[in-house]
């Protein structure tokens, strides 16, 4: 039987234990029931070991995060992360619905599913997979990716350069813990602003659609015009700066963690780079950030799409029709414009002020 020295140490022990675990909620302003709420949210807290230890989630600069269901990583996050997290998680789970009731299938194989978005790029010593969705912040992303190895002064972040790896084949997907291991990371944006990024970019600057002699006779909204009836009536669209987004990404069946709009980008990155232990990078500015284009979002859709015929613009609806549909964007004539139509979702900005500055 054992000593009354023992049951004592035991008892005392287990009291430390349990004000040490009381200490912590109430210091993360954590309850039991915000507990089951913060592990029904978020989905990429996989397990990455065949064992229940709990894994490392230092956010030391030398150690990568490492993700498990049984560990309320959540809680390490600042209050606007927190609410970000919720919120991709909520765009997230209304993309597999919408995927859902348009019958496209949000099942993902590990075993036997062939598909997978067209550009998966891999930082394994940061756990980072990242869907590369063209006119979606992807070239930031990318020279983001150099700068973690050091590199500042890459030319041409289209390249590798060995600073990334390029997913290719179906081997890596199928080891299903290694796999999950990853935080997986999508950028997305409103199939309009996005259809005239690829506009300004590869016509104005670089003159890819219409040679440079024909357009120089005509208006910039001339050209734009020209793209829509030229480029978006084909019934396949191969370049994949215009091709519609939901497809070529695989937005309904592959198990995306994280999915960032282009329109709230700067919020994202900051909960992105919490996830990857990354902090300690600054991200790459956007042109705008950088001072080179010098209007917003909305100049650029009023003097170019809002010239538009009301038959060229259908032309583009009927073109990214399923955009809308799955990524439940906004169109140009609704209230809300760029942002999601999911009421929440157009908040963000005031919420997240309420979170840094409470009453």
């Amino acid at each position: 039987m054992a000593s009354y020295g023992s049951k004592r140490s035991a008892a005392l022990f287990f009291l430390l234990v349990l004000t040490g675990i009381l200490i912590f909620c109430s210091t993360n302003k954590v309850g039991v029931g915000d507990q089951k709420i913060t592990l029904e949210l978020v989905s990429f807290f996989q397990k990455t070991s065949t064992s229940n230890q709990l894994q490392d989630v230092s956010f030391s600069n030398k150690t990568p995060i490492t993700f498990n269901r049984d560990y309320p990583t959540y809680l390490t996050l600042s209050p606007k992360n927190q609410l970000l997290l919720k919120k991709s998680q909520k765009i997230l789970a209304r993309i597999k619905d919408n995927c859902r009731k348009l019958n496209i299938s949000t099942k993902w194989d590990y075993e036997d599913n062939f598909s997978k978005p067209r550009l998966l790029l891999v930082k394994p010593e940061h756990h980072i997979m990242y869907g590369s969705n063209p006119k979606t912040g992807s070239t930031s992303f990318k020279k983001f990716l150099f700068i973690l190895d050091g590199d500042y002064k890459t030319a041409n972040p289209h390249l590798p350069h060995g600073h990334y790896k390029i997913v290719r084949g179906t081997n890596f997907f199928r080891n299903k813990e290694h796999f999950d291991g990853y935080v997986k990371i999508l950028s997305i944006r409103n199939p309009i602003t996005r259809l005239l990024s690829a506009f300004r970019n590869k016509q104005l600057r670089k003159f890819w659609y219409i040679k440079e002699e024909v357009a120089s006779k005509m208006t910039e909204s001339e050209q734009f015009a020209r793209v829509v009836r030229k480029r978006l009536t084909k019934p396949h669209i191969a370049d994949v700066h215009l091709m519609p987004q939901w497809q070529q990404m695989d937005i309904c069946s592959f198990p995306y963690d994280v999915v960032m709009q282009f329109e709230e980008a700067s919020q994202y990155i900051s909960l992105v780079q919490h996830l990857t232990n990354t902090t300690h990078v600054e991200f790459p500015g956007s042109r705008t950030e950088k001072g080179k284009d010098t209007h917003d979002t909305m100049y650029y859709a009023n003097q170019y799409f809002g010239a538009l015929t009301p038959e060229e613009k259908a032309i583009v609806y009927k073109q990214y029709e399923m955009d809308f549909k799955v990524l439940g964007y906004t169109r140009y004539e609704e209230e809300g414009f760029p942002y999601l139509s999911f009421q929440d979702s157009v908040k963000t900005q005031n919420e997240i002020y309420k979170s840094d500055n409470p009453s």
